[in-house]
C-alpha cells in the first residue's frame, strides 16, 4: 500500500473550516441525523466508560 498522496484535492478542502462545519450542519440535522448523532454519543460514551486498569488515549480526529 503507498503513502496517502498530501496534494491531492482532499487535504486542502476538508482542511478548510467552513467544510467542515457544513459538513456537521449537513450529517448531523433532522431526525435521521439527531439519532445518528446520539447513537454515536451512546456508544463512545458507553466504550470510554473509566474502569480499573484503563487508560485513555486523546487522538485528534473528525472535523473537531
Amino acid at each position: 500500500m503507498s503513502a496517502p498522496d498530501p496534494s491531492h484535492y482532499s487535504y486542502s478542502h476538508y482542511a478548510n473550516p467552513d467544510v467542515a462545519e457544513g459538513f456537521d450542519a449537513l450529517r448531523f440535522s433532522g431526525g435521521i441525523g439527531q439519532m445518528l448523532l446520539e447513537t454515536q454519543e451512546a456508544i463512545l460514551i458507553d466504550a470510554l466508560a473509566p474502569g480499573p486498569g484503563r487508560s485513555i488515549a486523546d487522538v485528534g480526529t473528525g472535523t473537531g
